[in-house]
């Protein structure tokens, strides 16, 4: 992803410890990049640029309605 492309308050997937995993962007880092919570463990992470980001995390309500994925 492209920094530009970021919103704070949406979901994305991210690369965390060499899994994927969804992640919630709370703020922009003084330092750079953003803070964000992952959403599986609830822990606060700093994402430190764009390319740990691997695009926007799908709605769980547009998949449990059937919806293909």
């Amino acid at each position: 992803m492209k920094k530009n492309e970021v919103k704070v308050g949406k979901l994305y997937i991210a690369k965390v410890s060499d899994k994927l995993v969804t992640v919630r962007i709370d703020s922009a880092n003084t330092r750079g990049g953003w803070n964000a919570t992952n959403t599986a463990t609830v822990k606060t992470i700093r994402i430190k640029s764009a390319q740990r980001l691997r695009g926007a995390a799908r709605s769980v309500a547009k998949t449990e309605e059937g919806e293909s994925p």
